[in-house]
């Protein structure tokens, strides 16, 4: 059970976070191209109200992909002021954080209950010491689906938040840039965040080597 509560959880956590990015986007009027779950080759596809939504190979994250990304067109995403960029952005880990709440409150009526326990989980998988995650499971008894999607969306708000290329963190700086880059800056931002795209899949290869096999 815990396979499939592992694998709903994250096809959850990542369609409420893009769903998050795309729903701010609309409300901006920044177009939405394409919405996808997974990345890499689109293995399924149906175009809805101008939106090309993806089910993608690669299960590990998503995208929400907004018109002028690359910034040739002069109503594009680009083209907004930052604070609307930044509401765009952040929008995907809000959400994930309120989720994982709302999974604490339901399991422990208690935030502060849910991030200790959550913490003590995530301790666990770095030193691989389980045995103070499972004294506190043994002691509250929670429902372990929600645990696993709150765990889940706690971990997409932290990880999505650090300031680095490709992440949403990253953006926050990034766009910053623009004063200094002008014209040049979409190309400038595009090729910083394949960089980013590939160190983060690099690490994620390494990680789960680290976490599985060593």
């Amino acid at each position: 059970m815990f396979i499939l509560y592992f694998i709903v959880s994250l096809v959850i956590t990542i369609l409420f976070h893009e769903l998050a990015h795309m729903i701010v986007a609309l409300l901006w009027k920044v177009n939405v191209l394409a919405f996808s779950i997974g990345f890499g080759k689109v293995l399924l596809h149906k175009e809805l109200w101008g939106i090309d939504f993806r089910l993608s190979a690669i299960p590990f994250g998503g995208y929400c992909r907004l018109e002028g990304e690359k910034g040739n067109v002069k109503t594009g995403w680009l083209t907004k002021r930052y604070s609307i960029k930044m509401a765009v952005v952040l929008a995907g880990v809000t959400v994930n954080l309120l989720i994982a709440f709302l999974c604490y409150w339901i399991n422990y009526k208690s935030i502060k209950i849910g991030l200790a326990i959550d913490y003590e989980f995530i301790k666990a998988i770095f030193t691989k010491d389980f045995l103070v995650f499972y004294t506190c499971i043994s002691i509250v008894k929670p429902n372990m689906f929600i645990l696993i999607l709150g765990m889940m969306n706690l971990f997409s708000f932290i990880t999505n938040s650090i300031p680095f290329p490709a992440l949403d963190g990253g953006f926050v700086w990034l766009f910053p840039l623009e004063r200094f880059f002008k014209d040049t800056f979409p190309a400038f931002l595009e090729r910083v965040t394949k960089i980013g795209f590939i160190v983060l899949n690099i690490l994620q290869l390494v990680f789960v080597y680290w976490i599985w096999f060593v």
